[in-house]
Parts: structure tokens; sequence; C-alpha cells
């Protein structure tokens, strides 16, 4: 027969067991978590880069790269299928708007703010 103790120590024992089990679901949960938020933070930065020129949407990416987002633009009424990039402002602007132009004052962000003057703004 088993005394109280014993008895007290396997009910303890039951006990950390399942919160072990619970700590391990919670821990995966957190991971998850985290790794879903760490995706939404990078996209929010991403959509903080977005600028636009003419009917098209591009993310300013490190180094000066434009990449024109997919289905951004139409050419002879079909939408772009996947993204774009450009290694400077100047070329995609020109491949936008069909001719030469500056990119760095073409291509401007949801407050009008050109990529000329966000630069600017980045390098204060």
């Amino acid at each position: 027969m088993k005394t109280i103790s014993e008895q007290r120590i396997k009910d303890c024992l039951a006990i950390l067991n399942k919160r072990d089990n619970e700590k391990q679901i919670v821990k995966e949960r957190l991971e998850k978590l985290s790794f879903h938020l760490l995706r939404l933070l990078d996209e929010i930065e991403e959509f903080s880069r977005v600028v636009y020129c003419k009917n098209a949407a591009a993310c300013w990416l490190d180094d000066d790269v434009l990449k024109i987002l997919a289905g951004s633009i139409r050419w002879n009424g079909k939408s772009i299928e996947k993204d774009t990039y450009f290694s400077k402002p100047s070329p995609a602007s020109q491949h936008i708007v069909g001719r030469s132009s500056n990119g760095w004052t073409k291509w401007k962000n949801i407050h009008h703010k050109t990529m000329k003057e966000l630069r600017h703004l980045d390098s204060a």
C-alpha cells in the first residue's frame, strides 16, 4: 500500500509532466507565432518602401534596386505575372513610361515624395 506522501509525489510528477507537455505546446505555438510575426514585419518594411510610377507599383529594395510588383502594370491588356527587378530607378521608370525619364523623380510614395527626397531623408 502506498503512503500519502508517495501518492502526493506521484500526483506532483503527473502534474509536472502534464505541464511539460503544455509548455512544449506553448513553445511550439510561440515559435510559429514568431515566424509569422517576422514575415509580417518583413512585409510591413517592404510595404513602407513601395513607390509608384504611372500605373505601376514597385518596392524600393536595398542598393537602389526596384522590384516592380507583379500584377501592378499592364502591357497590351495583360498584367505582369512575376516581379521584375531593375538595378536603378531610372531604367525602371523608362520601362513603365516608355521613354527616357529620371526615376529618382518619377517614382513617388503614397505621400507624393520622390525617391530623391526619400533617399535624402534616409541619409539624414
